[in-house]
């Protein structure tokens, strides 16, 4: 988790870009939501036409305002 912390801190600081997309897959970076789509197989795809991969992000589904964030460690 160390090495998304940054991500994490974007995403704490910009609720209402997040907030855009919910029921969404998004990739998250220390400057913002560099990718988002229906499916993590899309975000993926919409990754590498940008030159990035999975490891480059922290990937996460976004919770519509009727669901509840799920999180793993």
């Amino acid at each position: 988790m160390q090495k998304h912390s940054h991500a994490l801190d974007w995403m704490s600081a910009h609720p209402e870009e997040v907030d855009k997309h919910g029921g969404k897959w998004v990739a998250v970076t220390d400057g913002g939501i560099v990718a988002s789509g229906d499916s993590l197989p899309e975000v993926s795809s919409v990754l590498r036409r940008k030159g990035m991969k999975l490891d480059d992000v922290m990937v996460m589904k976004v919770p519509r305002k009727d669901e509840e964030m799920l999180a793993f460690t």
